[in-house]
């Protein structure tokens, strides 16, 4: 590689990675995690043939696939490697750019190329892990067209044009990688035109060459059909506009945006606000109207100056007859236009622009040549800075949708999108706020109107969660997360019976939904129907086998048939998968006591009670244990009358088990007189409440506690039965 040469390409790439900096280190927003962190094709041993020989994924863009799912070996669930790859194949793209202007003898190669590196709207395309398919897919589609146009060069040479053209090496690589880029995303269908128009720009059209592309239009029909099959099982992907007459009109305003935006790149944003495109208004009229009027003229002069208009103009409106709404387009819903729907498009505009500017230095002083230079140097660093800003707000979803939203505060998906977010971040005022928001600008957002219902109903307005359950379930009946989220809101409200109908639609729509088994499984288990809940149970962990709660819950109910051994197998893998979880080891140390493993059990107790210091149920538990344990070695009276005093005070001085607890830890420090006087109102408390079994246990403790009292054994008091039946 000649030294001007090295260092352009170097230029490209230190410019490049400049801009993206703020983005590499971001993280995966929106789609990301449909086609990246959630994919279970992504994550699946057997992806690759799945990827390319099932119905399975969303779109069939298997190439752009494969290379996710082998950078998810590499990378797992940190998104820098993913935005490496998407800036390394961007510089590709601009070197490929360079190469392909110079083949075409069209000046200022180096400087187009520059210009697409750093344009702001390429950003979108490059900074968004998602976007992975425009990235692989733009240049596989260049280095189809180089190969092209070397094989063409080849042609011209030859001035041979009545014949038909040989097919070389050149033609056949350009055929492969064509196919690759289809593989990779399927807008790139547009390319036989675009070869055409190269034609046609290096020598005259013959015959011969529908014919010689005939296998590259072959490609581009099969495999956008196969794309728009994929694509027609989406129901939600609906186009903006619900005639052909609006649809034309908003493709006559596309035009014009995105010549805006590529000349000017202010004001960028994630999601533009969407376009009320109405047949009746004469402004709508105006953009197409003023495309065809270009086209006309630019063809009429086609043979004098303005031929390489045309051939720029033609290539820019070639390359966005995919994104002019034609077809159904999932992102549409939301805005008719997008920055990533010009990546390929913006190539004509800078490859003119840098045409245009080397053309008039050419025919310039050298005074003004270096006013130019510097000109061009200062638009070029000027496009860096916009760049590099729009790609810092790549850097995090909140900073995106925040800047999405100051953009097109109607946006109702950026609202839903940021609620998410806050949520998981645990803001959760805040969330609401922008769930509502995003409810009120698009009614028919089913997901918002599920996602505001669990807020709502963590702050007691369970009849307003309720009431947007109903209307996402108007809205997508088979939508399997309402059914379960309302069914909790029911529960809530005590409708359990209508509780349990939920959850089983919500089974019947996704058989292995883990968490419906689990919380169809508590309510059965509530209603002593224990066989249904442990089947539930079960479900649940064929379904998901780490699922932390099931394992736990389960445990609970095998205790309760007097399983123990499995029960505490299945505490002990629930302690493993959420070790920072005091409920858990509670539970553990339950059963362990149950199995006379009081050490064990104790241990358990203590490691509960530094996770969650007031947890009454645990403070009751292992006073209870030191105060009864079998083991003489392992009573502690006075910690145990400390723990239970705290639990006292806790409970409010109204639980008769707490103090059963507390008379007993009296009872092992030798306080026979406190352990009466504690017995006796835990005796009244629970004759009061009806708690019959435990009012009996008391009356034998109260008993043995007189006994001991009455021979002043002070020092070695008795201890007073280990089981209290009915009170745990």
């Amino acid at each position: 590689m000649p030294l001007q040469s090295l260092a352009g390409a170097t230029i490209i790439v230190i410019a490049t990675f400049f801009i993206y900096a703020p983005a590499l280190t971001g993280g995966f927003l929106l789609d990301d995690d449909l086609l990246l962190t959630d994919s279970s094709l992504i994550k699946a041993s057997d992806g690759l043939y799945r990827f390319w020989c099932t119905t399975e994924p969303p779109d069939y863009w298997p190439l752009s696939n494969s290379s996710l799912w082998i950078e998810w070996r590499l990378w797992g669930a940190h998104p820098t490697g993913y935005h490496v790859t998407n800036v390394v194949l961007h510089i590709i793209a601009s070197l490929l750019i360079w190469r392909i202007l110079v083949k075409l003898s069209i000046p200022g190669a180096f400087l187009a190329a520059l210009l697409f590196a750093v344009h702001p709207v390429n950003v979108e395309s490059i900074a968004w892990i998602a976007q992975r398919k425009d990235a692989m897919a733009v240049p596989f589609l260049l280095l189809s067209a180089l190969c092209f146009i070397h094989a063409e060069v080849a042609v011209t040479r030859s001035s041979k044009l009545r014949d038909p053209p040989a097919i070389d090496r050149w033609y056949c690589l350009s055929l492969a990688a064509f196919v690759a880029a289809m593989l990779s995303k399927g807008s790139v269908a547009i390319l036989p035109v675009l070869l055409l128009g190269i034609v046609w720009w290096l020598r005259p059209l013959t015959r011969w060459d529908a014919l010689r592309l005939s296998p590259f239009f072959v490609v581009a029909a099969a495999l956008t059909w196969v794309n728009m099959w994929f694509q027609t099982r989406a129901v939600d992907a609906v186009t903006v506009a619900p005639n052909f007459l609006e649809h034309l009109l908003g493709a006559g305003a596309v035009i014009w945006f995105y010549l805006d935006k590529a000349l000017l790149p202010i004001r960028l944003a994630f999601i533009y606000p969407k376009w009320a495109i109405a047949a009746g208004d004469l402004i709508w009229w105006l953009p197409l109207a003023a495309a065809v009027a270009v086209t006309a003229i630019l063809w009429r002069y086609r043979k004098g100056w303005a031929r390489s208009l045309l051939f720029a103009w033609g290539l820019f409106c070639t390359a966005l007859v995919p994104v002019m709404g034609f077809t159904r387009v999932g992102f549409m819903r939301y805005s008719l236009v997008a920055d990533h729907y010009q990546h390929v498009a913006v190539i004509s505009i800078v490859a003119s622009v840098a045409a245009a500017w080397t053309v008039l230095c050419r025919r310039t002083s050298l005074p003004a040549r270096r006013v130019a230079n510097s000109v061009a140097i200062i638009a070029v660093a000027a496009l860096a800075v916009l760049a590099h800003r729009q790609s810092d707000i790549y850097r995090d979803a909140t900073t995106l949708y925040r800047a999405t939203l100051e953009r097109n505060p109607e946006c109702s998906i950026a609202h839903y999108n940021l609620a998410n977010v806050l949520d998981s971040n645990g803001e959760r005022d805040d969330a609401m706020v922008h769930y509502q928001r995003a409810v009120e600008i698009d009614p028919n957002h089913a997901e918002a109107h599920n996602n505001v219902g669990p807020l709502l109903v963590s702050r007691g307005r369970i009849d307003e969660a309720i009431a947007h359950y109903q209307q996402a379930l108007k809205l997508r009946p088979h939508y399997a997360q309402v059914h379960y989220n309302f069914a909790i809101a029911l529960n809530a409200r005590g409708q359990s019976h209508e509780a349990i109908t939920h959850y089983e639609k919500a089974l019947q729509i996704q058989p292995n939904y883990a968490d419906a088994h689990n919380n169809l499984g508590l309510l059965m288990a509530t209603r002593g129907q224990l066989e249904e809940a442990m089947m539930h149970y079960d479900s649940a962990l064929r379904s998901c086998p780490n699922h932390a709660q099931a394992h736990s819950n389960l445990g609970m109910a095998l205790a309760a048939r007097g399983r123990m051994d499995e029960a505490v197998a299945h505490f002990q893998e629930a302690v493993r998968l959420r070790p920072k979880d005091a409920e858990v080891h509670s539970n553990l140390g339950n059963a362990m006591a149950a199995q006379g493993r009081s050490e064990d059990a104790i241990h358990q107790f203590r490691k509960a009670l530094e996770l969650s210091p007031t947890h009454t149920q645990t403070l009751n538990d292992l006073a209870w244990l030191l105060a009864t344990c079998p083991a003489a070695s392992l009573r502690n009276g006075a910690e145990a009358v400390a723990l239970a005093r705290r639990a006292e005070q806790l409970a409010g001085g109204d639980s008769a088990e707490v103090l059963d607890t507390l008379a007993a830890a009296y009872a092992e420090a030798g306080q026979f007189r406190n352990a009466l006087v504690t017995a006796r109102k835990a005796l009244e408390l629970a004759t009061k409440q009806d708690k019959k079994a435990l009012a009996d246990s008391l009356k034998g403790r109260i008993s043995v506690y007189e006994t001991n009292r009455a021979y002043h054994r002070e020092a070695q008091p008795s201890a007073p039965p280990a089981e209290r039946p009915g009170s745990r």
